[in-house]
Parts: structure tokens; C-alpha cells; sequence
């Protein structure tokens, strides 16, 4: 069976059965892209909507740094800092990759983290590992690290620890550093 949509002719499978089940996961594929397709801007209004800077204890102070995650499933996950006089908080990325991995998710498509004075935030080092260990194709991530810079994550770990010798000499060819 062939059905024609905008001159682009598509072959559906013969059987009804099929053809229902082919038809409702392009639907659920097309939703999918809808969703991945959220813009970066809807993404930095998530994170700076949960940027509320505050101070919790004489040594604890809290969302002065907002983030999120875009999922492959199209879902996005907030999350803010928590600092500590002694160190043992955590960065945005981490509280927001919390919910995600909470929620059952680990594929990261888009991030982004925002100040309290609402500039963008590229994620630290520890961030960028953290993130990149919990799905392998986190490193084709997305990340916004300035209001009109956008790279992935492998570009921010370009001599990462896991490449081959090869990928790290290819990096270095390519001038990524």
C-alpha cells in the first residue's frame, strides 16, 4: 500500500495489523521529534525558572545556579545547586540528572544551566564526566555554554579518558581542544 504525503510517496507493510502498528510508531516517532525539537530558549526559561538563590543554613546555600536536561523521551528535568561551606554539594546538572535518572531516564539530547544573574553556564568538568557516564550517546549531547554557542559534550571532553589513542589524535588534528 503506498500513501502520498507533501509528493513524498510511503510504502506502508501489507497487512492491516501492520499497517496500524507502523502507523502508530511514526506517530509516536514524530511526537518524539516534536519534543527534541524544543528549542534551547524554552530549555534556558526551564532552568532559570528554578533559579531562586537563598541561603538554607549559616553554611548552606541553595539555587543559585538552575539547570536542564532535555531526554530523549522528550521530557525535561530541572534541578539546582546546593553549596556547602565543606564542599560536599553539587552542581545543577547533577541535582537535575537526580530527577532524571529518578524518573527512569538516562539519555541526555539537550542541557543547559543558567546563573542567578541569568547567563548561561557551561557545565564543569565534573558535570560534563558525570553526565557523559550515564548514557554513551550522552556525548552527542547538546550543550548550550553561551547564549548563542552551542557544542556537545564530546567537544567539551575532547582528550577524554575513555578514547582510544586514535580518537584523541584525531581530536587534536581536527583543532579540538
Amino acid at each position: 500500500m503506498e500513501i502520498e504525503y507533501d509528493r513524498v510517496k510511503v510504502l506502508l507493510p501489507h497487512r492491516r495489523s501492520q499497517r496500524k502498528s507502523y502507523i502508530h510508531e511514526q506517530a509516536a516517532r514524530q511526537d518524539a521529534e516534536e519534543r527534541w525539537n524544543l528549542k534551547f530558549d524554552e530549555l534556558y526559561r526551564s532552568a532559570k525558572a528554578v533559579v531562586n538563590p537563598r541561603r538554607l543554613s549559616e553554611d548552606v546555600e541553595v539555587a543559585g545556579v538552575g539547570a536542564a536536561l532535555l531526554t530523549q523521551s522528550g521530557s525535561v528535568y530541572t534541578g539546582v545547586c546546593i553549596d556547602t561551606a565543606c564542599s560536599m554539594g553539587f552542581c545543577a546538572e547533577h541535582a537535575a540528572a537526580a530527577a532524571m535518572i529518578t524518573a527512569g531516564e538516562n539519555h541526555v539530547i539537550k542541557m543547559v544551566a543558567v546563573g542567578g544573574d541569568g547567563k548561561v553556564m557551561p557545565p564543569c568538568g565534573r558535570c560534563r564526566e558525570f553526565i557523559s557516564q550515564l548514557h554513551p550517546d550522552n556525548l552527542s549531547a547538546e550543550v548550550m555554554v553561551a547564549e548563542t554557542t552551542f557544542v556537545t559534550l564530546q567537544e567539551l571532553l575532547p582528550y577524554h579518558w575513555r578514547s582510544t589513542p586514535k580518537q584523541a589524535e584525531e581530536s587534536a588534528i581536527n583543532g579540538r581542544m
